[in-house]
């Protein structure tokens, strides 16, 4: 355990920013899981809603810091390939 008063102030806040960001990665991740479901049934409006909203969801993400956002537009784009199979769109 730190002795130093900064040391032990940055450690609650390392430990604060910790939960905080296992918590938006489990949402990312939940998001994701919920999209793939929803691209299985091959339903067009559903898929699209389900876009906005994982989409909205990773950038969020990225926008917090919690993922780079380079990680965010790479993770967009292979949904938008997933997207494009199933529509048919080249």
């Amino acid at each position: 355990m730190p002795r130093i008063k900064s040391q032990i102030a940055r450690l609650k806040t390392n430990q604060r920013d910790n939960v905080v960001n296992k918590t938006r990665k489990s949402q990312l991740k939940t998001a994701i899981k919920k999209f793939e479901a929803v691209l299985a049934t091959n339903n067009k409006d559903e898929i699209l809603k389900a876009t906005k909203q994982v989409e909205s969801v990773i950038d969020s993400t990225a926008r917090t810091g919690t993922i780079h956002r380079n990680k965010a537009s790479r993770t967009k784009s292979r949904i938008q390939k997933q997207i494009n199979k199933i529509m048919g769109a080249k």
